[in-house]
């Protein structure tokens, strides 16, 4: 920080949903260089109406003095800068940015929910009330409307212009007997990605239940992707992280962090990213005892420790 006694503080507030995921890494430079600012939290309920006031949709975003910044490596990267998070000589810099590179790019690799909040904040699954109610989905493709009934259906399409409305069940009994007879007339679409799926029988259009096809096309895809995401985040833990761990423990060896002989957000992002991936695999990283190491040592950290204490308790 600047040592001009006329200097002032710029006003910093972050936005990002409640969780850690994308905006944990900001906190916690924040918490280390003991700046002051805004966490505010958006809800996921409320997400899809101020979307488009964010640049490129997207969040986290920090707001200073009114300046928006858009991701959050790149404002990781601003908040580091000309400190020695960022590393002490430009190649310990290029170094601390190629082990947040490698940890962002296999991070990436997940389905995270995040990614499709237009989606999410649509499944049925996230509707309270979900008892008494079935939220239907009246779709409208950007390309053509949906009519017919040998269409593929994907995603991205739905994600552009969902619109929604309640269809009120005697029960939940009622319910579940529509979804099981609307499953058993869908398959995956030929040559197709598992969120792409193929309506078999005109039988849905005259369900008195389902009436639109689009509307259940949907909601079935919801349950296409979920399976889809389980599958890719098994995949992933099993076969793809042991490799990933097996490097860093390699590249780290017998030095107390990541890179140089004082921490950087290199080592912050591990530990963030490492307490992700143990909340989906809790052993895996019972064989990388160096790494579980170099984790407790940045959580001892005192200004780490007391913002890990004090934050909310979210899962991700």
């Amino acid at each position: 920080m600047s040592c001009d006694r006329n200097y002032i503080m710029p006003n910093y507030k972050l936005m990002y949903f409640n969780m850690r995921g994308r905006a944990e890494i900001i906190r916690y430079i924040f918490a280390y260089l003991d700046i002051k600012y805004e966490d505010h939290r958006i809800e996921q309920a409320d997400w899809p109406e101020i979307k488009s006031t964010f640049p490129f949709g997207k969040i986290p975003i920090l707001e200073i003095d009114g300046l928006k910044l858009h991701q959050s490596l790149a404002i990781a990267r601003y908040l580091t800068k000309n400190t020695d998070l960022a590393g002490k000589t430009e190649l310990e810099q290029c170094q601390v940015d190629a082990i947040v590179d490698t940890l962002d790019d296999f991070m990436s690799r997940f389905p995270w929910a995040e990614k499709k909040q237009d989606i999410k904040a649509l499944d049925p699954c996230c509707v309270s009330g979900r008892r008494a109610k079935l939220l239907q989905h009246h779709v409208q493709c950007c390309s053509a409307p949906l009519h017919g009934l040998s269409q593929s259906v994907p995603l991205s399409s739905c994600e552009t212009s969902a619109l929604y409305r309640h269809a009120h069940f005697a029960d939940e009994e009622t319910e579940k007997r529509v979804a099981a007879e609307v499953t058993q007339q869908v398959r995956p679409a030929q040559n197709s990605q598992p969120h792409h799926l193929h309506i078999l029988s005109p039988k849905l259009v005259t369900h008195p239940k389902a009436s639109i096809w689009g509307e259940t096309v949907v909601i079935l895809i919801f349950q296409n992707v979920r399976l889809y995401r389980k599958q890719t985040f098994n995949e992933l833990l099993t076969y793809d992280a042991p490799q990933l761990l097996q490097d860093l423990e390699a590249y780290l060896g017998e030095r107390e962090w990541f890179i140089g002989n004082s921490v950087t957000w290199a080592d912050f992002y591990w530990e963030i990213c490492s307490t992700t991936l143990l909340v989906l695999k809790p052993d895996l990283l019972d064989t990388h005892r160096r790494l579980v190491m170099l984790r407790k040592k940045v959580q001892a950290i005192p200004a780490i420790a007391d913002w890990i204490q004090r934050r909310p308790q979210t899962k991700l």
